[in-house]
């Protein structure tokens, strides 16, 4: 697998994820890049001196590239994607979108997508998120984040990743340490029921993802053995 596309509602730790899975696909000797192709709150992250997410892949990547090639859309105001988009004259370019992902990897041996919070967030007149990601043609990986997100909301999102086709799995990231196991084994319970298969794992409490590195083999094994063509 040299493409995939993590997904998940706001708040369920993509960036955390994808940032993690960079190590891990490092420490494996693979040179891994990443690409957030729509981003908004560009005002909040100026505000707070914080770097963006495409900052961050960029400072986890070889060859020092350049934010804009990671994160080549940001948006000022804190609005789902379309509206953000609106306000501040950005016309998205599926060529362009096309052609930084094909320079990514031509030039990295795998690439981590992240889409826009919720799979029903619009990023267009005519397209949504998971539009957007089926025509990618890549797997999906959903991250969901239990005790924080909506579970009715995740339901909704799984039963539409199913109904849609696409080639997807989902994992949980115990991110908020949930330590109610009847609520997380019911969700889990639930959601692979939704998706008509089983969960890929679970990522324990961990605030430093370069500290879930080396259990990634143990946490997501289907995903890891995928990463390096095993499975």
């Amino acid at each position: 697998m040299n493409k995939l596309l993590v997904a998940g509602l706001p708040g369920s730790g993509k960036t955390h994820l994808i940032l993690s899975l960079m190590a891990w696909v490092k420490a494996q000797g693979i040179s891994p890049a990443a690409f957030k192709p729509f981003e908004v709150a560009g005002i909040a992250h100026n505000a707070t001196e914080t770097p963006t997410d495409g900052e961050r892949y960029a400072q986890m990547m070889s060859g020092e590239p350049l934010s804009t090639l990671i994160n080549p859309y940001i948006a000022n105001e804190d609005y789902p994607v379309e509206l953000a988009f609106r306000r501040d004259g950005i016309k998205m370019q599926p060529k362009l979108l096309a052609d930084r992902q094909q320079i990514l990897l031509e030039n990295y041996g795998c690439l981590f997508v992240e889409l826009p919070a919720g799979l029903a967030q619009p990023i267009s007149e005519t397209q949504d998120s998971l539009d957007w990601a089926l025509e990618q043609e890549a797997s999906i990986l959903y991250l969901i984040r239990p005790g924080t997100e909506p579970f009715t909301e995740t339901l909704l999102e799984i039963a539409r990743l199913k109904a849609s086709g696409a080639n997807f799995m989902f994992a949980f990231s115990n991110a908020s340490d949930l330590k109610d196991g009847d609520w997380i084994f019911y969700q889990w319970e639930k959601l692979e029921a939704a998706a008509a298969q089983q969960a890929e794992g679970m990522l324990p409490h961990q605030k430093d993802p370069q500290k879930l590195v080396q259990g990634m083999d143990q946490y997501l094994p289907k995903l890891t053995g995928l990463l390096l063509d095993k499975g």
